[in-house]
């Protein structure tokens, strides 16, 4: 299989493709992306767009294709409201397209806890419109992973997300994981889960909670 990853650079995309690329079952991996990437491994190629808004239309020949959407942002570092959705909306929707036109197998989407298009708060709101939008795409199979709070090293610095860490990773000595797996995810276990779910053939729709990660 073929395996395309957007936001391969981003926490969980980076190791998604560590987990892709250890596996037997995908040949090739193609990350979609606005920076050259260093390959760590013979599998991927990167496929370099100026904007995101060229996702839709780019052009590809690829061999049972599975879709990994992992892009995500915040409202402080994408600038603005509108900026925010162009990447967690619009730029979702765009690679659901393109997955939609290459007859995908799979497309995963990684979400978050809490997503609703009816919530009061922009960013659940903004998530929960771009799940409405996958489902409605009649995908043969859509995987919505719904994290908590995820656990890993970032490349840039989130203020409350590195406070809130560092209370998890306090709670984790004094309170079980079970209790703690709603609320926290470890990016590897998502990145894994990601992957080995991605191996299973079904159709359908699929929410996996933070609780079942």
């Amino acid at each position: 299989m073929d395996a395309v990853v957007l936001g391969g650079t981003g926490l969980v995309g980076n190791l998604l493709v560590q987990e892709l690329s250890k596996t037997e079952h995908y040949q090739r991996i193609f990350l979609i992306s606005r920076k050259s990437i260093d390959p760590q491994s013979k599998k991927i190629s990167t496929i370099l767009i100026k904007d995101l808004s060229e996702i839709r239309d780019l052009k590809l020949q690829l061999n049972e294709p599975v879709f990994f959407c992992c892009i995500g942002s915040t409202i402080k570092k994408a600038g603005s409201k509108d900026a925010f959705r162009k990447v967690d909306y619009q730029a979702v929707v765009d690679f659901a397209e393109l997955a939609k036109q290459q007859n995908v197998l799979q497309l995963s989407l990684v979400s978050a806890k809490g997503s609703d298009p009816k919530s009061r708060f922009f960013y659940s709101q903004t998530k929960g419109e771009a799940e409405a939008a996958l489902l409605n795409m009649n995908l043969k199979s859509v995987t919505i992973f719904r994290p908590g709070l995820l656990l890993g090293d970032r490349n840039e610095s989130r203020f409350f997300e590195s406070v809130a860490m560092s209370i998890a990773k306090v709670l984790e000595t004094v309170i079980t994981q079970d209790k703690l797996k709603p609320f926290v995810t470890p990016a590897q276990i998502l990145a894994k889960a990601m992957v080995d779910d991605s191996l299973v053939r079904k159709s359908g729709y699929k929410l996996v909670d933070s609780s079942e990660i």
